[in-house]
C-alpha cells in the first residue's frame, strides 16, 4: 500500500484546494447567522423563548456535514488526476541506460536456505527492480549448461514481470552452471553502446568446470567486460552455509553418501563485482539491502543532469475515477438521508461550480501519433523491433500499419506482417502509398 501511495502522482494538485468549500461555507454561514441574530427578549428569558431543536437533531446535522465534507473532500481529489505511470518510456533521443539480468536456473537454484527457495525470493528481488526502475531498458539472460536470451532490452516493464514468471529450474534443456559463457553472452546483448550499461547476476557463483578452468575464463571474461565500460553487480542467491539439494522426486541428491550441498561461492562473487567496478549484495539481507544495490545500479544508468521529472513519452493509469464515484454516492446519501441538510443546500452552488469548472480542466497528456511515430523509427533504427512493433501499433493510418509490419517481419512473424501490410494498402491515402 506504500509503494502505491509513494508511486502515486497528480496531474493538477492544486484542486485540493476545493476540499476546503464546505468548511469555508460553514464558516461563513455560521457568521452571517450570528450576525443576522436579533434577540427578542432579555438575556435570562433568552432560553424559553427560542425554539427548541428537536431531540437528535444536532448529531444528524453533525453526520450530514461529515459525509458532505468527505464527498468534497474525494471531488477534490478527483479534479487533482491521481494516475500511476504505466510505462515510461523515456525522452526521444535520449536512453537512461541498459541492464542486462543474467539469472542462474542451474539445479543449486532450487535450494532452501532463502526462504521460501532462492528461486522465489530472487523472482520476488527482480519484480522489486523493475518497480524501482524509471525508463531504464532492462533484458533478461538465463542460463544453466548454455545462456538463453528470454527478454531482449526493452522498456516493457510488463513483459518482464511476464518473463520472470516463467523462471523454473529445468525451463532450460540441459543442466550445468557455465558462468563465463552467461556472462559474455549477457554482454553481447546490449542495443546502444553509447549508453550507460550493466549487468546484474542472480547466481550463488557455482562452476561446472574444475575450480582452476572455471575461475581462469571467469576472470578472463570480467576482465573483458570492465574493459568496455559494463560492471557485473551481483545479487548472491544463497548464504553462507548452503542447503541440501533435492531430486524433482523430492529425495536427497546424495555423493559418497553424503547430501550434496549447494554453497554460496560469496568471496568468488565478491571478487568478481570488486574487479569490474560493480555493486555487491546478498539476496537473504531482505529488501534494504536490494533498495541500495538498486539505487546505486540505476544510479549509474542515469545519464549525468537527467532527473526523474525529465519525462517525454509517458503513459499514465488515471485513478480519479476511484475517487469520483465514491464522492457521487456519498453525496446522493447525504441527500436521501438528511433532506433538510443545509449544508448540502450550500453545495448546490458549488456544485455547479464544479461542472463549469470541470469542462476545462486540462486532459491527461498523452503521446501525440508524431511522438510515437519518432520513438518507433528509432527503436527501429536500433534494430530494437519488437518496442517498434509496440510503438507502431499506436500510430494510426498508413504509417503505422507499415512500420508494424515491418517491425513484425524483422521478428519472423511473417504471417502477421503479410496481415499487415495489406492494411496499410487498404489505409493508404495516395497512389504512391499503393
Amino acid at each position: 500500500m506504500m509503494e502505491l501511495l509513494e508511486s502515486l502522482e497528480w496531474r493538477a494538485p492544486v484542486w485540493w484546494w476545493l476540499a476546503l468549500y464546505p468548511w469555508v461555507f460553514g464558516i461563513l454561514r455560521g457568521i452571517w447567522q450570528h450576525k443576522k441574530h436579533n434577540p427578542c427578549a432579555e438575556p435570562e428569558l433568552l432560553p424559553w423563548a427560542q425554539a427548541r431543536t428537536a431531540p437528535g437533531f444536532g448529531a444528524g446535522r453533525l453526520w450530514r456535514y461529515l459525509l458532505v465534507a468527505l464527498a468534497w473532500l474525494l471531488f477534490a481529489l478527483a479534479l487533482s488526476g491521481p494516475r500511476l505511470v504505466e510505462q515510461d518510456y523515456g525522452e526521444a533521443g535520449s536512453s537512461r541506460g541498459e541492464l542486462v539480468l543474467v539469472f542462474d536456473l542451474s539445479l543449486s537454484i532450487t535450494a532452501r536456505d532463502v526462504a521460501p527457495s532462492r528461486l522465489e525470493r530472487s523472482r520476488q528481488a527482480l519484480e522489486y527492480l523493475l518497480k524501482t526502475a524509471h525508463g531504464q531498458k532492462i533484458g533478461l539472460v538465463v542460463y544453466a549448461a548454455r545462456p538463453h536470451l528470454l527478454t531482449p532490452v526493452t522498456q516493457d516493464m510488463n513483459l518482464l514481470r511476464h518473463d520472470l514468471g516463467l523462471l523454473r529450474h529445468g525451463l532450460l534443456p540441459s543442466e550445468g552452471s557455465e558462468l563465463p559463457d552467461a556472462l559474455a553472452f549477457a554482454g553481447q546483448q546490449f542495443r546502444e553502446p553509447s549508453a550507460p550499461r550493466g549487468l546484474l547476476l542472480i547466481s550463488d557463483g557455482g562452476l561446472a568446470e574444475g575450480d582452476d578452468a572455471g575461475r581462469g575464463r571467469l576472470q578472463t571474461t570480467v576482465q573483458e567486460l570492465a574493459g568496455r565500460g559494463i560492471p557485473v553487480h551481483v545479487l548472491a542467491a544463497g548464504t553462507p552455509g548452503g542447503a541440501a539439494l533435492q531430486a524433482p522426486d523430492g529425495s536427497w541428491l546424495m555423493h559418497d553418501a553424503e547430501p550434496v550441498i549447494a554453497s554460496l561461492h560469496e568471496q568468488r562473487l565478491q571478487g568478481l563485482a570488486q574487479q569490474s567496478g560493480g555493486v555487491y549484495a546478498r539476496l537473504g539481507d531482505g529488501e534494504e539491502a536490494w533498495q541500495k544495490l538498486y539505487e546505486e545500479i540505476i544510479g549509474r544508468l542515469s545519464p549525468a543532469g537527467r532527473n526523474d521529472n525529465d519525462r517525454g513519452l509517458v503513459a499514465w493509469k488515471e485513478l480519479y475515477s476511484w475517487f469520483l464515484l465514491p464522492a457521487v454516492l456519498l453525496m446522493l446519501l447525504s441527500r436521501v438521508s438528511f433532506s433538510r441538510n443545509a449544508v448540502l443546500q450550500g453545495s448546490i452552488p458549488g456544485l455547479l461550480l464544479i461542472s463549469l469548472l470541470g469542462s476545462i480542466v486540462p486532459r491527461p497528456v498523452q503521446a501525440d501519433d508524431q511522438a510515437w511515430q519518432q520513438m518507433a523509427h528509432q527503436a527501429y533504427a536500433q534494430k530494437s523491433y519488437l518496442e517498434a512493433h509496440k510503438a507502431y501499433a499506436r500510430v494510426p493510418g498508413y504509417a503505422g500499419r507499415m512500420g508494424e509490419g515491418s517491425s513484425a517481419y524483422q521478428l519472423k512473424k511473417y504471417t502477421e506482417a503479410a496481415a499487415l501490410f495489406t492494411q496499410a494498402v487498404l489505409d493508404a491515402s495516395t497512389d504512391r502509398e499503393r
